[in-house]
């Protein structure tokens, strides 16, 4: 059965599904910060999930044994997250075929992908993450 952004044990605590082409997170409790705000953790996790089930869907596709890892990743919140979210990935198609070629030629490659963090139809955060591929 194939690998499910939502099947990960982090992802399953803090509480990420799925909704649609993205991935959502619902305000529990448990991800408040002092302010009664999701945490920024939790944005950020979210984010990084939002990447990963792109990668998932799309280059795991190609490369189903490939080992995929975040490199780095940054954020950059706007305002506080009062209420559900959901992530919105953008990715630069010249990029992923670099990637792809990388893939193919040296057995590893690198791609940035950009998501926005959106509650409702109001920007959260956007955040860009590096992700490292290398064929097993």
């Amino acid at each position: 059965m194939p690998l499910k952004i939502t099947d990960l044990p982090f992802n399953r605590f803090i509480g990420i599904d799925k909704r649609g082409e993205n991935v959502g997170l619902t305000k529990h409790d448990r991800l408040l910060n002092h302010v009664g705000s999701l945490h920024a953790a939790a944005l950020y996790g979210l984010a990084e999930a939002a990447t990963g089930d792109w990668i998932i869907e799309h280059l795991m596709a190609h490369y189903p044994d490939a080992l995929a890892l975040a490199r780095e990743g940054n954020i950059k919140y706007k305002r506080p997250a009062a209420e559900d979210c959901h992530a919105v990935v953008d990715v630069d198609q010249m990029a992923v075929e670099k990637c792809l070629s990388m893939l193919q030629r040296r057995g590893q490659g690198t791609l940035m992908i950009s998501v926005q963090i959106l509650s409702g139809d109001t920007l959260i955060a956007t955040a860009a993450f590096k992700w490292w591929f290398s064929l097993k």
